[in-house]
């Protein structure tokens, strides 16, 4: 971990594509200049002004720093992997664990008494 400066910033660019293995995972502090980096950022290929683009843009006219931290990041940029990683969290947490166990037992998955993530079958 440690601070580095940014020099350009990809949105969503597909793997082979990627310059790094980092991702902005959308924690910022921002100058006030960012609001004319995103006036003058034209919408991206889906038809929305990007704030990575409007970001790019103002890396190249002023320092930005990035940080990098330890982790695990989930990724829930679809309905699948927003259920997926809401149900990981769900099992860590004694209350919602429970409740969980008990709707998809009611739905028929085979969930031993005090499963772990490895032993549920669906």
């Amino acid at each position: 971990p440690g601070a580095f400066r940014l020099e350009h910033l990809v949105e969503k660019p597909h793997a082979a594509d990627a310059p790094s293995r980092l991702a902005l995972t959308g924690a910022y502090l921002l100058s006030p200049s960012i609001f004319d980096a995103i006036r003058a950022t034209p919408p991206g290929p889906r038809g929305e002004v990007e704030l990575t683009d409007a970001l790019d843009r103002l890396a190249q006219r002023e320092p930005m720093v990035g940080v990098v931290t330890e982790g695990l990041r989930y990724d829930t940029g679809t309905p699948p992997l927003w259920l997926e990683t809401n149900v990981r969290f769900a099992l860590r947490d004694p209350l919602y664990r429970s409740r969980l166990l008990r709707v998809m037992r009611e739905e028929g998955a085979l969930v031993p008494p005090s499963p772990t993530a490895a032993t549920a079958r669906f």
